[in-house]
């Protein structure tokens, strides 16, 4: 599952930064949709220009949607 997909399935709703950041990936998906990778992902957000707390999140974020990649291949 690509990172857009994980973050809007598992934290749109989120009353917090991940949630924050889910709502802005949702509202630039023309360009989140196509990040397959860390880098892209992060350059996406970089042209944004969000505040600090983002990049925090999103650094976070990034580290559990790799754990949750790597329990699903071990499944």
């Amino acid at each position: 599952m690509p990172f857009y997909k994980w973050m809007i399935q598992n934290h749109i709703g989120d009353n917090n930064m991940f949630g924050a950041v889910a709502r802005l990936m949702e509202a630039n998906k023309h360009m989140f949709r196509r990040a397959r990778s860390y880098a892209k992902s992060r350059g996406f957000l970089e042209r944004l220009n969000p505040r600090q707390e983002y990049f925090d999140a999103f650094e976070q974020a990034w580290h559990e949607y790799r754990q949750y990649q790597q329990q699903s291949s071990d499944a």
